[in-house]
């Protein structure tokens, strides 16, 4: 095992380590960094804001078209797409027996979908995790539209697509690593809240947000264990920042479980702060 750990991290850490453009499409910006194996490489991050006043996805494809014109010139990167949640959403959806068979399975998520985002939602491409007979399912859903407009960006410009997913399965590979089985994930505009267990999300909540992160977050969480009683167990929350405003680590609250800020340089529009601070009591 230790032989085959340290032939890992040598192959992970050679320049011929496989080298991908990873891109965030968010309303509001597009971001970007090149990694190669697990790693940041150093000064490839980018940032492009969208003057968009309804946050529609279009702007942020072009955006996609742009980055991807003026990097053409450079070896062509594969690319690895994450999507924010106001574009790619989730939901816990809870067990039935139309799960067993197609297409009831499709038409029954997509109606539970359609429930919490609207009717627009029975259009979408809806997506589900493979959870254990009669255990809720996680299920995510992105516009058909967007979803061929990415695959179609990297196939105009000469791009292998690695992957095309939500921020949140973005997201949770890092908070994977923290070790922690709840993550506060931070957007503008939005908060979602997703507590795991043994490796698999379980339970989901997702709330509009006005910014104010230090009060809203807090109370989100405090709301959401007294309607699941069983989170009151979780001792620490991740917190991942992909705001545009950069929050101290040392002014996160305190309010049952401890809220910790995650970091990680890895995943486009990531914003840093103090990670190693202590938290302090919630404001009020």
């Amino acid at each position: 095992m230790l032989l085959t750990d340290t032939i890992r991290r040598y192959w992970r850490d050679q320049s011929f380590a496989r080298s991908a453009l990873h891109v965030h499409l968010a309303p509001g910006e597009l971001a970007w960094l090149e990694k190669r194996g697990d790693q940041p490489v150093a000064n490839t991050q980018g940032r492009l804001s969208l003057s968009t006043m309804d946050g529609h996805w279009q702007a942020a494809l072009a955006a996609l078209h742009v980055l991807l014109d003026e990097d053409d010139h450079k070896h062509r990167l594969p690319l690895a797409i994450s999507v924010a949640s106001r574009w790619w959403p989730v939901l816990m959806a809870p067990w039935s027996d139309a799960l067993l068979r197609e297409p009831q399975a499709g038409q029954y998520l997509k109606t539970q979908m359609a429930t919490q985002y609207g009717e627009p939602a029975r259009s979408w491409h809806v997506t589900a995790d493979d959870a254990a007979y009669g255990g809720p399912r996680l299920v995510s859903g992105i516009d058909a539209a967007l979803l061929q407009g990415l695959r179609e960006a990297a196939r105009e410009h000469g791009r292998r697509c690695l992957s095309i997913e939500p921020l949140l399965s973005a997201a949770w590979q890092h908070m994977g690593k923290a070790g922690m089985q709840a993550l506060a994930l931070l957007e503008p505009g939005r908060l979602l809240l997703a507590a795991s267990s043994r490796g698999r999300i379980y339970a989901i909540h997702m709330q509009p947000c006005s910014g104010t992160w230090l009060r809203e977050l807090p109370q989100a969480w405090q709301r959401w264990t007294l309607r699941r009683p069983e989170l009151a167990r979780i001792a620490q929350v991740a917190v991942l920042n992909m705001s545009s405003e950069t929050i101290a680590a040392a002014l996160l609250p305190a309010l049952g479980a401890q809220f910790r800020m995650l970091d990680a340089p890895g995943l486009p529009g990531w914003q840093t702060g103090v990670v190693h601070a202590e938290p302090v009591a919630a404001c009020a």
